[in-house]
């Protein structure tokens, strides 16, 4: 399905605390590349945040806005099997790639309601675990507490 602005579109989307943006995946007409958009919620200023060569990599359970709307989390693939998680500034002023090493990261990562810590499963075969990541922030934002 190819919405008006002839975007292949995915499944995944997550609607901003405050209702006024939107990020949402599209696919290419020919299905080889997803991206990830910011918009306002009249999808008039729109953003590409994030391109894969994986389509429709993107799943709603993997796209998390902050509680106080500044900052969006969400899974990127390294490979077809591993994905790191990434948390972006919804202003685009920084991005930050949280590898998980060996440990696959699984959806569903919850924002504390401060929106400072971020808690997620991690797992491999036998062993799972949930982590919290807290101090993602550039410095530049943590000296400014």
């Amino acid at each position: 399905m190819t919405n008006e602005f002839g975007e292949k579109v995915g499944r995944a989307y997550a609607v901003s605390p405050d209702g006024s943006r939107i990020v949402y995946d599209t696919s290419e007409p020919d299905g080889k590349e997803s991206k990830l958009i910011l918009s306002d919620i009249n999808f008039k200023e729109k953003q590409i945040i994030a391109r894969s060569s994986r389509p429709f990599h993107y799943t709603a359970a993997s796209l998390r806005w902050s509680p106080d709307g500044t900052k969006i989390a969400y899974s990127y693939p390294v490979t077809d099997e591993k994905k790191d998680l990434r948390i972006r500034a919804a202003d685009g002023s920084w991005e930050r790639t949280v590898s998980t090493g060996k440990l696959q990261f699984i959806f569903f990562p919850e924002w504390s309601p401060d929106s400072t810590k971020l808690a997620l499963t991690l797992v491999e075969p036998g062993v799972s675990e949930i982590g919290i990541l807290e101090n993602f922030l550039p410095k530049t934002k943590l000296a400014a507490k």
